[in-house]
């Protein structure tokens, strides 16, 4: 299938987990895929597997924490491929989990560089490579981005300015055929989930106690929310803008 053929697409935080599920979905449906994130060892195993099938695909390394980085990385797409067709932001910082008068300051601001500024310089460069031809961009947020969260109120705080900034951005950019949509995973099985469930020592309670969060049973896999974003990614979903999808397995329904 080639959905996204001759598509030039970047994916932020796609060295692992959600992003490089994401990054291989749009390689195996044609795309070229500009995968980027901080590990340079990682970034380069990780596009060695998406060219494979996308052979054109590059890794370029970029800390979402750093104006600067995210200014060089745009140059560099910018003079490689000249425009953006698609752009998925999902690089993320999950940051500690503490209650907020016990948060590190200095943690709390790592988490917001990250995850709103981060966010905010990309959709700024990403519009400017979109504005001639049109595309489409999607935010990773979560399903905290819905609702609270117990014990990490900062990332929680940043999730939910994701949604403030997707709705913004959708109807600042609908006249220039650029479509900006959310997903909102609930907690998936990756190295971040690994971080909550041995935060208190106990993982297995705190597995059964996530899985009890989700009123199907179970945490995500990386593939059934990755299929969530290409979804609002192809021309399928070419009247849908705007919108903060929850991908959570009941969540944020209860």
């Amino acid at each position: 299938m080639s959905q996204f053929q001759n598509k030039i697409a970047l994916v932020t935080g796609s060295t692992s987990g959600l992003g490089l599920e994401i990054a291989k979905q749009l390689a195996e449906k044609g795309a070229t895929v500009i995968v980027s994130g901080r590990r340079e060892e990682k970034g380069k195993e990780a596009v060695q597997q998406i060219q494979k099938v996308s052979p054109k695909s590059c890794f370029l390394q970029c800390d979402l924490s750093s104006p600067e980085q995210i200014k060089q990385m745009f140059q560099k797409i910018k003079e490689s491929f000249g425009s953006l067709d698609i752009a998925v932001n999902n690089a993320g910082l999950l940051g500690t989990i503490a209650l907020i008068d016990k948060y590190p300051e200095d943690m709390a601001m790592a988490v917001i560089d990250t995850n709103v500024k981060g966010t905010w310089y990309c959709l700024k460069e990403e519009i400017q490579l979109m504005k001639t031809n049109g595309g489409a961009i999607v935010n990773i947020g979560s399903a905290t981005s819905l609702v609270g969260y117990k014990g990490n109120a900062v990332y929680s705080a940043t999730k939910h300015a994701l949604i403030g900034l997707t709705k913004s951005v959708a109807l600042e950019y609908a006249n220039k055929k650029i479509r900006v949509n959310a997903i909102c995973p609930g907690v998936i099985e990756t190295d971040m989930s690994d971080i909550i469930l041995n935060a208190f020592g106990k993982p297995e309670e705190t597995k059964k106690a996530i899985e009890g969060m989700h009123p199907i049973g179970r945490m995500a896999n990386p593939l059934e929310v990755a299929k969530s974003c290409i979804f609002l990614l192809t021309d399928e979903a070419s009247f849908i803008t705007g919108v903060a999808l929850p991908v959570d397995g009941g969540w944020t329904a209860v």
